[in-house]
């Protein structure tokens, strides 16, 4: 979990699903309901600010997504989740892990 002040944690696991709900959400969104370049950019801000993360941090994202990816009952979302820390530029593709 990461630290914001010394010796207090927080519970990443609800801001974790809250990046993959606001992904999902743009991935998913049809040219209606969300404009394709504002999804596009959206995504391209999150990678961006999570890129900006140090690599034990990476590596904690990337336990957490793993995790609420197998605690995922709809397949398609939990494929979807394991595909983010690829897509956002921060690991090898799931295939090759």
């Amino acid at each position: 979990m990461w630290s914001y002040q010394e010796g207090h944690r927080v519970n990443t696991e609800p801001l974790v699903r809250s990046i993959l709900a606001a992904l999902l959400l743009l991935e998913n969104s049809d040219d209606s309901e969300v404009d394709p370049d504002v999804a596009v950019a959206g995504m391209e801000a999150i990678a961006h600010e999570l890129q900006q993360l140090t690599p034990a941090e990476i590596e904690e994202l990337i336990t957490v997504v793993g995790h609420v990816a197998d605690t995922e009952e709809h397949p398609a979302r939990r494929e979807f989740y394991r595909s983010v820390p690829f897509a956002l530029g921060m690991s090898v593709p799931p295939s090759d892990r």
